[in-house]
């Protein structure tokens, strides 16, 4: 819905900005981009432009990621810049404001430690020397092990909901036709980052059959998830990169 919208805005100012000094449009791809930008000239070294790009991706990087399972996300960027040409060449500096959005839901399965103890005989080399000069009075030892291993299965699931709704500051480098300069086919290339900070993480839980609520191993899981539910917010870049390559058409 919004990619149409921005189309339709982006048609409606075409007309306009062409009788401008200057009006060039793109089309764009790249890490976290997938849209259009429309530019026009404000003076003879800068450049303001109009853009809007989406994605469908993976974007997230936690410490225990092979336990989670992206199940749904998406990413939208409307980006108002200024580019700064500092000679005649396409060379451009570019900053501004991204308004980004974007919703991404992680599920997992939980899990719970349990001890285990397991008893065997000594038999060094120190137990036999012991046992062979005391006629066998004092032999193996018994030797008691604890090991903790973890359950996976029939303990519950729990989702995340990750959150961004934030303007944020883009700073960046690039290439691209000054929208001033006359007619012709070319290509734009940006290389950037925006500072999105750290997002809005809710979850919810449900223990499983093994553990139904109320049980103290439920109960203990439950008090924990506040606390990764804040550190997930961690786990998350507050810097993003924003790579894109395109093909523009100066008016």
């Amino acid at each position: 819905m919004m990619i149409k919208l921005f189309l339709i805005m982006s048609l409606a100012l075409t007309a306009p900005l062409s009788r401008a000094e200057g009006f060039a449009i793109s089309l764009n791809t790249g890490s976290n981009v997938r849209g259009i930008d429309i530019a026009t000239s404000l003076s003879e070294r800068f450049d303001a432009r109009l853009g809007y790009s989406s994605s469908e991706s993976q974007d997230y990087t936690l410490k225990d990621s092979k336990r989670f399972n992206e199940t749904y996300n998406s990413r939208e960027e409307s980006a108002l810049l200024f580019d700064w040409h500092p000679g005649d060449s396409g060379f451009r500096t570019s900053f501004g404001l991204i308004y980004y959005q974007a919703k991404h839901k992680l599920s997992k399965t939980a899990s719970i430690s349990q001890n285990v103890t397991t008893t065997k005989r000594d038999t060094g080399l120190w137990t036999f020397f012991r046992c062979f000069f005391t006629l066998k009075l004092l032999c193996d030892d018994i030797v008691s092990e604890t090991t903790s291993t973890t359950s996976w299965a029939d303990f519950g699931t729990h989702s995340y909901d990750v959150d961004y709704h934030v303007y944020a500051p883009y700073l960046g480098i690039g290439y691209a036709s000054q929208a001033r300069k006359s007619g012709g086919l070319g290509f734009t290339a940006d290389l950037g980052a925006f500072f999105r900070d750290t997002p809005k993480v809710t979850t919810s839980f449900t223990c499983g059959p093994s553990n139904p609520p109320g049980t103290p191993n439920c109960d203990a899981y439950q008090n924990a998830i506040s606390e990764e539910t804040a550190a997930m917010k961690n786990d998350y870049p507050k810097w993003m990169p924003r790579l894109s390559v395109g093909i523009q058409y100066v008016f």
